[in-house]
C-alpha cells in the first residue's frame, strides 16, 4: 500500500508541475493574446498519470495471478504425490489381504480334509468292530456301557442254541500222588 501512496504522491506533484508550466506558458504569451481555453478542456485531465497507475495495478494483478497459478500447480503436485502414495499403500494392503485369504482358504481345505479323513476312519473302524466281536470276558465283574449291554443281549439271543458249547467241560483233576507214580 505504501508503494501506491508514493505513486499517488508523485502523480499529484507531477500535476502541480504541469499546472505551473501552463501558468508560466500563458504569462509568456500574454503579449500574443492567446485565447483562454474553457474549463472543460481535455488538457486539464491527467491522462498519462492515470494510465500509469492503471498499468501498475494491472501488473500487480497479473503478478498475483501468476503466484496463484504457481501455488495451485504446487498444490496439484502435492495432491498427486499423496494420491500416488495412498494408492500404493492401498494396493500393498490389498495384496496382503489376498495372501491371507488364500492361506486361510488352504488351511480350511486342509482342515476339511482332516475332518473328512477322521470321519471316514471312524466309519471304517465301526464297521470292523461289530457287536459280536466284543469279548465275553467283560461279563464277569466289569461294568458295561449301555451299548455293550445291548450287544451282549443280542449275542445271547442269537447264540442261545449254541449255549451248551460255551459251558465249561469239567476236567478231571489228577491228584499229585498219582502224578508222581507216573513219572
Amino acid at each position: 500500500m505504501s508503494h501506491k501512496s508514493t505513486r499517488l504522491h508523485e502523480h499529484a506533484e507531477q500535476q502541480q508541475q504541469e499546472q505551473k508550466n501552463t501558468d508560466h506558458h500563458e504569462q509568456t504569451f500574454e503579449g500574443n493574446q492567446q485565447p483562454q481555453l474553457p474549463d472543460d478542456d481535455v488538457t486539464d485531465l491527467p491522462v498519462e498519470p492515470e494510465m500509469g497507475i492503471q498499468h501498475e495495478e494491472e501488473e500487480t494483478l497479473h503478478a498475483l495471478y501468476q503466484k496463484t497459478q504457481l501455488i495451485e500447480n504446487q498444490l496439484q503436485q502435492k495432491i498427486q504425490l499423496i494420491e500416488n502414495q495412498l494408492h500404493h499403500e492401498i494396493q500393498t494392503i490389498n495384496d496382503k489381504i489376498e495372501i491371507m485369504t488364500n492361506q486361510f482358504e488352504e488351511q480350511m481345505k486342509e482342515l476339511k480334509s482332516i475332518i473328512q479323513n477322521e470321519q471316514t476312519a471312524r466309519v471304517t473302524s465301526n464297521r470292523l468292530i461289530e457287536p459280536r466281536d466284543i469279548p465275553l470276558e467283560q461279563q464277569g465283574g466289569v461294568t458295561f456301557t449301555d451299548r455293550q449291554k445291548k450287544v451282549l443281549e443280542i449275542y445271547n439271543q442269537r447264540h442261545a442254541a449254541n449255549l451248551h458249547k460255551m459251558v465249561e467241560i469239567p476236567r478231571c483233576i489228577i491228584p499229585p500222588e498219582l502224578k508222581a507214580k507216573q513219572a
